[in-house]
């Protein structure tokens, strides 16, 4: 990507004319992905299962080669699969930049794109169109089902079942996770740098406290961690290195600091925080911290959490002891401080 700043009409010029594409936003143009054989096969295997469905029906499949111009104008990206219920609207005179897509379907993996993927949703969630967006873990089974609700919101749910079968409301369809993972082989072998390095937001679990932010970058074969509380300038470093053979990396020189992935969107740091005031034998009790991209993977915090350690929302028990702690003070031992 150069400093070029396009207009929207010699960015499309240039998409009809190349046989690459590029996504758009401000002024710019950002490269698409290089994209993984999982990530080929979903977007296959979900095009057939519904495509099927859809036959002889009033509906319209569309594969990523289809542009999409947002709401706003200034942003054009090419989804993974769009679904249009009727006659699809494009812009111009040229069929090849939609205006009303009803669902779309977005496979993720690793490898996210170099235009940031919340900023897409969020201009995704703009269309007066769009009733139900769907994101698909290409890296491991995790599929987020979003429903546009009467009042204008959006509810949320989650797939991590190989049995489970996903049912699209708004047009008549179902998606069976074993058909949507057929062929999908995961690696279970060590994660790479890239899979933890960039700015995460952090969340205390048990009590309220200010948030943590961790930017996190590549350092040679290790990490190197700069850590602060969100309202705060003081900057605390560390080192890390990745665990081998396991989807984590630890800390260097703290025997308990071992972060572990949850999802592509989301890392957990066990007992993270300490604090002298919450056991009846002085002993510190430790509360685990979990860490989100900013931007909408914040909202589904709480629900990685829950899903890594095994419970439900039922099963939540609030602390009893946490108006001993106000705002992050009189912490036991904070390792962000």
């Amino acid at each position: 990507m150069t400093n070029q700043i396009w207009t929207v009409d010699s960015y499309l010029t240039q998409e009809r004319n190349s046989p690459s594409h590029y996504e758009y936003a401000n002024g710019k143009r950002y490269p698409l992905p290089t994209v993984s054989a999982n990530h080929e096969i979903i977007i296959n295997n979900t095009f057939a299962n519904l495509y099927t469905q859809l036959r002889r029906r009033d509906y319209r499949v569309f594969l990523r080669d289809m542009r999409l111009k947002t709401v706003s104008g200034d942003l054009y990206v090419y989804p993974s699969l769009m679904i249009v219920r009727g006659e699809p609207l494009f812009e111009g005179g040229e069929k090849d930049t939609l205006l009303n897509p009803t669902v779309i379907i977005e496979v993720r993996s690793s490898t996210t794109g170099a235009l940031d993927f919340n900023t897409k949703i969020q201009s995704y969630r703009q269309l007066y169109s769009l009733q139900e967006y769907i994101l698909i873990a290409a890296d491991h089974l995790s599929v987020e089902h979003y429903t546009r609700q009467s009042n204008n919101q959006w509810l949320l749910s989650d797939v991590s079942n190989i049995e489970t079968t996903l049912t699209l409301a708004i047009i008549q369809c179902n998606l069976f996770m074993a058909d949507v993972y057929e062929r999908v082989i995961f690696s279970v072998g060590t994660v790479s740098l890239t899979a933890f390095t960039g700015t995460w937001i952090g969340k205390t679990q048990g009590y309220e406290m200010p948030a943590h932010v961790w930017d996190i970058t590549e350092y040679g074969p290790y990490l190197l961690l700069s850590t602060r509380w969100e309202s705060g300038t003081h900057v605390t470093r560390f080192h890390a290195e990745i665990v081998s053979g396991e989807q984590a990396f630890k800390i260097m020189g703290i025997d308990f600091a071992k972060a572990t992935l949850i999802d592509d969107q989301h890392f957990v740091m066990p007992n993270w925080v300490f604090h002298k005031y919450h056991t009846e034998n002085g002993e510190n009790a430790g509360y685990d911290v979990v860490f989100s991209r900013p931007g909408a993977a914040e909202l589904t915090a709480q629900t990685a959490y829950l899903k890594y350690t095994g419970k439900s929302k039922n099963s939540e028990t609030t602390d009893e002891n946490a108006d001993q702690l106000e705002s992050g003070e009189d912490d036991g031992l904070d390792l962000d401080s």
